[in-house]
């Protein structure tokens, strides 16, 4: 179902359609993401790339967390896509670092806030995964991300799901506030 995480409208209809298919919400993922006008020296950012920016990523995940906390099942996981970039700043992302950042923080009260109720916030944080989004900032040459990488390739987007699969399982139980980091050693 296609939706506008910028709109909350949007993002309940969605949550409510998941409810009435499956009768429960175990897992709900925010993975919705925009990188703007792509690598923009702040000097030369404007503040509607940095607000189309903050819209998708903070206030999307924002939105996604909202409405999917009442219908969450005790147990339920929250999983947030954050990124390496918003763990360490990187030139020319600034804003999007920003957003990525909030994210972080977002995760990281959610999990105070909901571990009474059994329910585990978590972020995923990719480094170069090949994306569209990946595509569009690198003009099309992912492997220029990849190189900045200890294993010297990009990521695949499944490597990113199977780390989704063990913070949606009963497996990551005793872990809520925490980031993985995916990104082939990136940060290393």
């Amino acid at each position: 179902m296609r939706t506008d995480v910028t709109k909350q409208s949007e993002v309940e209809a969605l949550i409510e359609t998941a409810v009435e298919r499956w009768d429960r919400l175990d897992v709900v993922v925010a993975n919705a993401g925009a990188a703007g006008a792509g690598v923009t020296p702040f000097v030369d950012d404007t503040e509607e790339n940095l607000r189309s920016i903050l819209e998708i990523n903070v206030i999307g995940t924002w939105h996604t967390m909202r409405a999917a906390i009442p219908r969450l099942a005790k147990g339920g996981s929250i999983i947030n896509v954050s990124s390496v970039v918003g763990l360490r700043g990187f030139s020319g992302f600034s804003s999007y670092s920003a957003s990525k950042f909030a994210v972080e923080g977002l995760t990281r009260s959610l999990a105070h806030e909901l571990a009474p109720t059994g329910i585990r916030v978590n972020t995923l944080a990719p480094g170069p995964i090949e994306t569209d989004m990946a595509r569009q900032v690198t003009g099309g040459d992912v492997d220029v991300i990849g190189s900045m990488t200890a294993m010297a390739r990009v990521g695949q987007p499944e490597e990113i799901a199977s780390a989704a699969v063990y913070l949606a399982s009963d497996g990551s139980s005793y872990l809520t506030g925490q980031h993985i980091v995916i990104d082939g050693g990136m940060l290393a």
